[in-house]
């Protein structure tokens, strides 16, 4: 189960009345009418965080089990290339030495939940708190809720689950329309990152991080009295 975020033509009615005066000049009208056109989306007030700014503070999450990936279009256009995400590995030391920043990039994690009811009903608890944590947050994630042994992961860098007979929760997460980095002499971006500085690619942000953080607190609040 994946959980992934009209135009009205006014009616102008003209009286029959015999003593009603005819419209001769509804130019200003028909402007009014006409719809306003909508207005262009606005970027994330969250922007692209530096390689060492991120690093400080997704080494817990790495920890925990949260992985740094490439979106899922981006590995399709880089299947059978040396920019293949692999395990991930190759990517996160890319990002840490500096030679990539965190566009077109996400943060993916995958939870395991205990087989039968006990199972079933922890996962529904903890996908209510997830459920509430987004909200609050003003996020969108993918959310995807499986048996484990029907479970693909999204990324290569998840591993498959323990329990084949238990239940899987995954989240996926990243800002659709981020800000470019501050521009620093010290953060190491790739060049090409201050190329295309003026255009809005998707990637990982401090908006991306806070909801990892909570979710992560979450579930450790929650393991105590779920079968795991």
């Amino acid at each position: 189960m994946l959980i992934s975020g009209h135009t009205c033509a006014s009616i102008r009615h003209l009286s029959t009345t015999p003593d009603s005066p005819l419209l001769t000049n509804p130019p200003s009208d028909s402007v009014a009418d006409a719809p306003t056109p909508p207005k262009p989306r606005r970027p994330s007030p969250y922007r692209l965080l530096p390689p060492h700014t991120f690093l400080a503070h997704f080494a817990p999450l790495h920890v925990a089990g949260w992985r740094l990936d490439l979106l899922p279009s981006i590995v399709q256009l880089s299947e059978g290339r040396s920019g293949n995400n692999g395990d991930g590995a190759e990517l996160r030391r890319e990002v840490q030495e500096g030679m990539a920043d965190l566009q077109d990039r996400r943060l993916v994690r995958m939870w395991e939940f205990g087989e039968g009811k006990d199972g079933w009903r922890g996962l529904m608890r903890f996908a209510q708190t997830v459920g509430q944590i987004v909200e609050e947050e003003d996020h969108h994630p993918t959310i995807t809720i499986s048996p484990a042994s029907d479970y693909r992961p999204t990324s290569t860098s998840l591993s498959t689950p323990n329990n084949t007979r238990g239940y899987v929760l995954e989240i996926s997460t990243h800002t659709h329309t981020p800000m470019p980095p501050l521009p620093s002499h010290s953060d190491g971006l790739a060049q090409s990152s201050a190329n295309n500085a003026t255009k809005m690619r998707p990637g990982v942000t401090g908006k991306d991080l806070r909801l990892a953080e909570r979710l992560e607190e979450a579930f450790g609040k929650a393991r105590a009295g779920v079968e795991i």
